[in-house]
């Protein structure tokens, strides 16, 4: 990683170290303690649990003001939709996350604003492209009409704005405002989608691309007086893209797994049938995202352990992760458990 070169006093004689210069009070090298990681843990559900409760209710009233094969539709361009996101901007949220994070533990604001602003310009650029190329393979693949193929283009950009966006805000330490922010949006989200059943229309993916929108405007609100100022000339460039390529790589693999299994299924069974995939994905949603939660609080808060040089609580943080998710699991394995149970 890049050494860092700003907000750094000099290293006492003889001795080369680095001592982060102290902003606010605080050293900028000092890692998060546990009990701020455990708040930032909380925060995430509460947001993503949002998060999963409007792809749910949006499902929930879409499947009730259409007919299968509709909703079936509507879920396949959905997952058309994330899985787009993430061929770059997945990759580009956690280089996000890491490098800023790791900037500012190392005291190295300078590098950080310069970070954001690389992976911000990377993402607005593939987002635009990701959007253009989702919209004319929806609409050959799916033979949609001008309006649905504008609809998938624009949630396209919206939602692969977000993935990096939100990822700015946990880098920049701003999870409260991220929590706020994330509720807020979904709410309208929700409203919007309500809206559009009452009044009969038939554009069942803006009100999410609304949401997303509008989180985008509302991060870029929150940190505009932070990403201002003194950037550094001179970062790893080439590090962040190799990081980006392949972590963009490992979350297609991973995050986009669920998503291509609808995709799937909407190919090899009737559009009806598919309904139910695309049923059964939006009632996981609010537990798909509760590991998620663990994994957006943490990244952060160790990569910023990392770049302070407190490896003490690197270690710290990833033993309360992993007793975190097994308390998330227990349960989840339990039910299953006994449904198999009662199914035998």
């Amino acid at each position: 990683m890049a050494d860092a070169r700003a907000g750094l006093t000099a290293p006492p004689t003889g001795t080369g170290a680095r001592i982060p210069a102290q902003r606010g009070g605080t050293p900028g090298g000092v890692a998060p303690p546990a009990a701020g990681v455990a708040r930032a843990t909380a925060l995430s559900m509460v947001a993503l649990v949002a998060v999963g409760l409007t792809r749910l209710v949006h499902g929930s009233l879409v499947s009730h003001a259409t007919d299968r094969a509709t909703y079936g539709l509507v879920g396949s361009l959905l997952a058309t939709v994330v899985v787009a996101s993430l061929v770059l901007p997945g990759g580009a949220s956690s280089a996000m996350a890491k490098f800023v994070a790791f900037h500012r533990g190392a005291g190295d604001v300078a590098a950080a604003r310069a970070a954001h602003r690389f992976l911000t310009r990377l993402s607005v650029a593939s987002a635009a492209l990701l959007g253009l190329g989702a919209a004319l393979i929806a609409a050959r693949l799916y033979h949609l009409g001008w309006a649905d193929t504008g609809a998938v283009g624009l949630l396209t950009v919206a939602y692969s704005l977000y993935t990096v966006d939100k990822a700015a805000l946990y880098g920049f330490g701003r999870v409260a405002g991220y929590a706020r922010l994330e509720i807020a949006t979904s709410v309208l989200a929700i409203g919007a989608t309500v809206l559009v059943v009452v009044l009969g229309w038939h554009g069942y993916l803006l009100p999410l691309a609304l949401g997303y929108g509008l989180f985008v405007l509302g991060a870029r609100a929150l940190l505009h007086g932070t990403v201002r100022g003194e950037r550094a000339d001179r970062y790893r460039r080439g590090e962040i893209l190799g990081y980006t390529a392949l972590a963009s790589i490992g979350t297609l693999a991973g995050a986009g797994f669920l998503q291509g299994t609808q995709l799937l299924a909407y190919w090899l069974v009737a559009p009806a049938q598919a309904a139910w995939f695309a049923a059964a994905v939006a009632l996981v949603a609010p537990a798909y995202f509760l590991p998620r939660a663990l994994g957006l609080a943490l990244f952060p808060a160790m990569a910023r352990a990392h770049g302070a040089g407190d490896t003490g609580a690197i270690r710290r943080q990833a033993d309360l992760s992993t007793r975190a998710l097994a308390v998330l699991l227990a349960p989840v394995f339990a039910v299953a458990r006994r449904a198999r149970r009662s199914c035998g």
